[in-house]
């Protein structure tokens, strides 16, 4: 009888390939076999060379099969989870969360791990940058076709500075098609509008093109005010340790240009609108009550804010869920999803549960 791998034998693999990322430097010369693509490009030019790693639920030959021996019948697909650690947007690697990505695949999932850009290399608009990078690679790379990847199911999941990345790109992206909806309209009806407009409403906003579709956004333990988190930074003596001042431009204004709080309550006029609904993602927010470096505090207000501006009558068209954990502090939000088999996670099944009970929804055909 076959062995079956454990999660250290798995982990094991998985840096394995790290060791010899220079000889495996692209995705078709790794193992087609192996549920783990490691250290792939997802930036093209060279002074933004970036890489991730990819989990499989199962080796890419298993996901081309069905149940059926029809040649016709459609093959199952997978939803796909990018992972955005955190790290004060000053440190972190991908190699640190194997243990949680595995976990994510052992669950039925195509997990994206990247590395980005930190400070002191860049500031925040860079690592936005980033993960922008990441988003267009798993929405037009071809291999997440040939892994069996759900493409209309993708999730972003962030971790502290993580989940604040992963709002601003996916928040930001949202407001940008809104507007672009809006101002298609003002053509439409003839409305005289400035050539900045014409250009969104062309689908370029402020240079950029649309992001794939983000079906959910998975967010744990986030900041999405930096003025506030500042404050809170201050107030425990560790805002000159912390990168976060420096990386978000250090001044007021900046830090309000940098909040996905600040991207919802400064356009309440979008949420109004039909077209915002219809790109708004699923949002799931996780925080640990005894979490003190980042309160809890952060994610009631943006949670409130976003309840704030959708209207009434249309918040049946909208899924935003919040999990509060009663004795969970800032990481075990991710280390429950690593396992550990002397020191098991109190909340590592009902974490896993909460997950999939907002990845795993039934879609109409």
């Amino acid at each position: 009888k076959k062995k079956k791998k454990t999660s250290s034998e798995a982990i094991t693999l998985c840096h394995t390939t790290v060791l010899y990322r220079s000889k495996f430097p692209d995705l078709q010369q790794l193992s087609h076999a192996s549920t783990y693509r490691c250290n792939i490009p997802y930036t093209h030019p060279a002074t933004r060379s970036q890489t991730l790693d990819l989990y499989l639920p199962h080796p890419p030959a298993s996901s081309h099969k069905t149940s059926s021996t029809d040649p016709g019948a459609r093959r199952h697909l997978y939803p796909i989870v990018v992972f955005v650690y955190g790290g004060s947007w000053s440190s972190g690697n991908k190699s640190l969360y194997v243990g949680l990505a595995n976990t994510l695949r052992e669950m039925g999932y195509i997990v994206v791990v990247p590395d980005y850009r930190k400070y002191p290399q860049v500031r925040a608009e860079e690592m936005y940058e980033d993960i922008r990078s990441v988003l267009e690679w798993v929405g037009q790379n071809v291999a997440i076709d040939e892994i069996g990847g759900h493409r209309e199911q993708i999730y972003v999941m962030g971790h502290s500075a993580g989940a604040q990345l992963a709002s601003y790109v996916v928040l930001q992206d949202m407001l940008n098609q809104a507007r672009a909806y809006q101002e298609r309209d003002a053509v439409a009806n003839g409305v005289a509008v400035t050539a900045n407009a014409e250009k969104s409403a062309n689908g370029d906003a402020n240079g950029m093109r649309p992001l794939p579709r983000v079906e959910g956004l998975i967010l744990c333990a986030g900041v999405y005010d930096i003025n506030e988190h500042y404050r809170w930074e201050a107030h425990r003596g560790v805002e000159q340790i912390s990168a976060m001042g420096r990386a978000m431009g250090a001044n007021p204004t900046s830090f309000a240009h940098n909040s996905p709080h600040h991207l919802v309550t400064s356009s309440p006029e979008l949420f109004v609108s039909a077209p915002m609904l219809l790109v708004l993602p699923r949002v799931l927010f996780v925080h640990g009550e005894r979490d003190t470096t980042v309160p809890v505090a952060s994610t009631l207000q943006m949670y409130t804010a976003l309840g704030e501006v959708i209207p009434v009558d249309r918040r049946d068209e909208v899924d935003i869920r919040m999990r509060l954990y009663k004795r969970m502090d800032h990481a075990e939000c991710v280390t429950a999803l690593m396992p550990n088999y002397i020191f098991p996670s109190r909340f590592r099944r009902s974490l896993m549960r909460d997950l999939q009970d907002f990845i795993d929804v039934e879609f109409d055909s």
